[in-house]
């Protein structure tokens, strides 16, 4: 091989390998969270969901976060799933927390047992 044909044997090799070289899906669908007034006080309802036909081993995480006004997370808080989100199929987990009318600025987290993360802020 020539020095020439160096550049277009890389550029070849690039070309080939480009196709085999995906972005990662993402593994987690947020619903929008929805807030509710109930007779206790303000409640936040929601799901969280696998994206597609992927396969998640293990339990997924979720969390409450509260945001600063520049979007950073200043407090977080464990907030229960019910249902499954990991596995095969179609699956969902459903959240209802209790959160106070001061709570301005949130957002629902969740994360897998590999570290994808997704959030959605409550609007």
């Amino acid at each position: 091989m020539s020095l020439r044909n160096i550049p277009l044997a890389l550029a070849a090799a690039l070309l080939l390998t480009a196709g085999a070289v995906q972005a990662a899906a993402p593994t987690l669908d947020l619903s929008a969270p929805r807030l509710v007034r109930t007779a206790d006080g303000v409640s936040l309802r929601g799901a969280v969901c696998r994206a597609g036909p992927v396969r998640i081993a293990g339990r997924v995480s979720a969390s409450l976060d509260q945001l600063n006004a520049a979007g950073g997370q200043t407090a977080s808080r464990p907030i229960f799933l019910t249902g499954a989100v990991s596995g095969r199929g179609p699956g969902c987990g459903y959240y209802d927390v209790a959160v106070s009318e001061a709570d301005s600025r949130l957002a629902v987290c969740a994360t897998t047992p590999d570290g994808d993360r997704a959030c959605r802020p409550v609007e």
